[in-house]
């Protein structure tokens, strides 16, 4: 993962590079290798930023709502308050690990409608635009808070095992096994808010080849809320996708929120 920032738990000025300037961008799971031997350490990454490049985000309990793997069974994440990557724990059990990111609650606020209208454009979701000028809402000063939902698919041992839904408010799940499944065919996904499929839906494709290249690419979910990712060995993929809500709660708009978006994100490899 070359051209990847770091922070520290002490670097203010990163932080509030991942805070602001990153805020509407992708956050994902990422690690150096995404296949371990049982008894690795292995290590996680938080992630900001698009295109595969951004901020690597020490773990603070104030972002954190959810962070754990599950094998056969739930592990809750031991992360130390600084911690960078983000989970660093031994692993004893083989089988196909889920790692699994909710963030809290975090906001950022608009001065003007052209960032606004560049990410509704970027994300498919440009209908909030005509929404907001339609109710004659602020267009300067208006916040839009966001929640985070990222999954990893990571090989330990022997990396058997499927992925699963795990119920989150948007969330990609993979319907094959890219570390024990033929992959000829391509990676089917199915794109889900509150486990019921998401129809016509944006997923916008990272694929980053070992030399640190990355390419993108955009697919449509259909009637099922499933699309098939055409993938290539020896390459790393990251799935994003945004759900964009519009607030109607009179007390949110007094305190300047308007609207709401879930972003979901799953990373995973496909090995030589």
């Amino acid at each position: 993962m070359e051209n990847r920032r770091i922070c520290s738990g002490l670097s203010g000025l990163c932080l509030l590079i991942a805070s602001t300037g990153a805020s509407a961008h992708e956050l994902w799971l990422d690690s150096e290798k995404f296949q371990y031997e049982i008894g690795d350490k292995v290590e996680v990454s938080l992630i900001n930023g698009t295109k595969f490049d951004g901020v690597n985000l020490p773990y603070f309990t104030r972002r954190v709502s959810e962070l754990y793997y599950s094998i056969d069974t739930r592990v809750e994440a031991t992360s130390r308050l600084g911690d960078l990557p983000a989970f660093q724990q031994v692993i004893d059990t083989a089988g196909l690990a889920r790692f699994v990111y909710v963030s809290k609650i975090d906001n950022i606020t608009y001065r003007g409608l052209k960032k606004f209208s560049a990410f509704v454009e970027e994300k498919d979701a440009t209908w909030a635009l005509q929404r907001h000028l339609e109710n004659n809402w602020p267009t300067d000063r208006f916040t839009e808070r966001y929640f985070r939902h990222s999954k990893a698919l990571i090989d330990i041992g022997h990396g058997q095992g499927a992925d699963e839904t795990f119920g989150l408010f948007v969330e990609f799940t993979a319907l094959k096994n890219p570390y024990t499944d033929d992959m000829t065919a391509g990676m089917p996904v199915t794109l889900t808010k509150l486990a019921d499929p998401i129809v016509n839906g944006q997923i916008e494709v990272f694929e980053r080849a070992t030399d640190g290249t990355v390419n993108v690419f955009k697919l449509t979910s259909d009637a099922m809320g499933q699309a098939v990712v055409p993938v290539r060995k020896g390459h790393d993929y990251l799935l994003d996708h945004v759900v964009v809500t519009e607030v109607k709660d009179q007390a949110d708009h007094a305190n300047g929120v308007y609207w709401q978006s879930d972003w979901a994100a799953l990373t995973f490899s496909v090995p030589e």
